[in-house]
């Protein structure tokens, strides 16, 4: 179907303070447009004298940026459910923003609100759900009145419904925890901006845990947001300050206690440790590229020449010369760190 520029609209569905464009894939469609004309391909679906857009959003942009507004372009209409519309930019998204938590986020709010809007149905819920699995949308959280009216539903229908398999299971928990945070007004959506779905999942499950801690002791609803903000601060400085080996419980500890006067206990880098520890025991090993090219190297060494093997010998001597030195530091810490144990 031939359509105006100007009557192509974006996904209703697509909040873009949430869903980034890249300037960068915008600039390169452009790019090729110019080479190739434009790819007609998209998808969208009538919307009065207009067409809303199922995906292709950056072309959209691009199509904007290159050719005036009268221009008519070729789309493939469609009669899309308002489901199918949610579904396919969030395919879109996640292809795009895999990694990023903001986008996770957002792609489960909106089901959530389309859900509580009646604008979507989402797959049967599995009878043997329990009522701790259960919550009303648009809300995160499950409550103990879910007897009450609203549209009901599990996790497990959101995952149904946006086709998120065992492999997102990571990404369906950190998305629910932190709109549990943001809606219990303990954080909000631009302290998960640029976050991967790892930390943004430590850091709101840090949170969690805090709030549950400072009600354990009876704390004011006001001490509690306090208690959760400061840890939630911490914690993202932490990853903006390119901490993110640092073990987020121990973030999470350290600013707990600052708020009680207690000193800090050192950070725990225990894992990334034993990570490094693993790394250095396979560097030279046969199975890996370096050692694979060591060995040929000296299987092949009549066809060197002296000076090439002078420089890997002077190479391999710095190696053990600074592997040492880092081998007698950490030893003087250990013994430092028993001194002060038997004291």
């Amino acid at each position: 179907m031939k359509v105006k520029i100007k009557d192509i609209l974006p996904n209703p569905y697509r909040k873009f303070e949430h869903y980034p464009i890249s300037r960068k894939k915008v600039d390169a469609l452009k790019e090729s447009f110019n080479r190739t004309t434009f790819w007609e391909n998209i998808v969208g679906r009538k919307a009065g004298n207009q067409v809303e857009l199922a995906h292709g959003h950056h072309r959209l942009i691009a199509l904007k940026e290159l050719y005036a507004q009268d221009t008519e372009v070729n789309i493939i209409v469609r009669n899309l459910t308002n489901a199918q519309m949610i579904q396919a930019m969030a395919d879109e998204n996640i292809g795009e923003w895999g990694s990023n938590a903001d986008v996770s986020i957002e792609t489960v709010l909106t089901v959530l609100q389309a859900y509580a809007d009646g604008e979507i149905e989402l797959p049967p819920m599995n009878p043997n759900t329990t009522k701790s699995q259960i919550a009303i949308a648009p809300s995160a959280l499950v409550k103990k009145d879910t007897d009450a009216r609203g549209q009901r539903y599990s996790r497990e229908q959101i995952a149904q419904f946006l086709g998120w398999g065992h492999r997102n299971t990571r990404r369906m928990n950190m998305a629910f925890l932190a709109l549990e945070a943001i809606e219990q007004g303990f954080a909000n959506h631009k302290d998960f901006e640029g976050l991967s779905i790892r930390k943004a999942e430590e850091m709101a499950s840090q949170i969690r845990q805090t709030a549950n801690l400072a009600k354990k002791e009876n704390k004011q609803e006001v001490d509690v947001k306090r208690d959760v903000k400061r840890v939630g601060k911490a914690i993202k400085k932490a990853y903006d300050d390119g901490a993110g080996s640092i073990d987020a419980s121990s973030v999470a500890l350290n600013a707990r206690q600052a708020g009680t006067g207690t000193s800090p206990v050192p950070p725990d880098i225990s894992h990334f440790a034993s990570r490094k520890a693993k790394q250095l025991h396979s560097i030279f090993s046969p199975n890996v590229r370096l050692g694979k090219e060591l060995n040929e190297m000296i299987a092949n060494k009549d066809f060197m020449s002296e000076s090439a093997i002078h420089a890997v010998i002077v190479a391999l001597d710095d190696l053990i010369t600074t592997a040492s030195n880092f081998k007698q530091a950490l030893q003087k810490e250990s013994n430092n760190v028993q001194t002060a144990k038997l004291r």
